[in-house]
């Protein structure tokens, strides 16, 4: 029986942005009140100002086509107006822009937090989730079904089309 693919829409998260800007605020505090050199002060919440401006930069929606030989297509921003060379699929993004990847075995699922590792050749990803990251309320569960049964022989235990639609 052959098993299908799904794709899923993926936003920046508000609780993580929350949470990463409570541990920039709450390490910035730490610096000021620290008993240390007023150079030392300065380059120190430097630092943690420019990791939150890297933490805080512009994202785009993303879209990822998932299959279920653990392979995945990231198929990039989502744009209603498609640049670059090549065709348009019907997802509205380059042919150009779609990248495939592998979902390595570190993946992990902690509680509501989903954290996805990609490879491709010598070049590791890391995709961080929380339910609120999702552009459809039931991508969160089929994600986490699918990195449950993906590459552990879905097709000895289960139809992984019945199990996604459940």
């Amino acid at each position: 029986m052959q098993h299908s693919s799904f794709r899923l829409t993926v936003r920046p998260s508000r609780s993580l942005a929350l949470a990463l800007l409570v541990a920039h605020l709450l390490a910035a505090a730490l610096v000021i009140v620290a008993t240390i050199a007023l150079l030392w002060k300065v380059v120190l919440l430097l630092a943690v100002g420019v990791s939150l401006a890297y933490s805080r930069r512009p994202q785009e929606l993303s879209s990822f086509c998932f299959h279920p030989d653990g392979s995945v297509e990231c198929l990039g921003a989502i744009d209603n107006s498609p640049v670059g060379a090549g065709d348009t699929p019907s997802g509205g993004v380059p042919i150009s822009d779609i990248q495939m990847l592998n979902v390595d075995g570190s993946s992990r699922l902690i509680g509501p937090l989903m954290t996805v590792r990609f490879r491709r050749a010598s070049t590791r990803s890391t995709l961080v989730l929380l339910p609120d990251s999702f552009v459809h309320i039931d991508d969160h569960r089929r994600l986490r079904v699918w990195l449950k049964w993906q590459g552990k022989g879905v097709a000895q235990h289960h139809d992984m089309e019945s199990v996604l639609r459940m």
